[in-house]
């Protein structure tokens, strides 16, 4: 699967700039695509999408033997790009307190403006 957002490159022009939005992030449903701080580094932002959200229960990729139930006001992120795991794989269950907003449009480059859909 393609990565839905283009990143990665040193040159701002190269990636994707999308708008975010603060309204309703408290009450979002798997495929919705969110900001957060970091719950293992306080000074990064990561984009994620939601792919479970409280009272699920998951397999992590990475021990699948450990059953995780996801407590209320959190949410399991997942990146889109398998190579570059640096989500709830790694640290768990994010908080919905450390959610700082709701990506839902691709709006620059020019050739690349759409909608986020889940």
């Amino acid at each position: 699967m393609q990565p839905t957002l283009q990143g990665g490159d040193a040159r701002w022009y190269k990636r994707d700039i999308v708008w975010l939005s603060t309204w309703n992030l408290y009450k979002c449903s798997p495929g919705t695509i969110l900001t957060f701080v970091s719950p293992r580094d306080p000074d990064a932002v990561h984009i994620k999408r939601v792919t479970a959200v409280e009272n699920a229960i998951v397999r992590p990729e990475k021990r699948p033997e450990l059953i995780t139930d996801i407590p209320k006001g959190h949410y399991w992120m997942e990146g889109d790009n398998p190579e570059h795991r640096h989500d709830s794989n790694v640290y768990g269950p994010v908080s919905t307190s450390l959610v700082k907003g709701r990506a839902t449009h691709i709006i620059w480059p020019p050739n690349r403006w759409q909608r986020l859909s889940k």
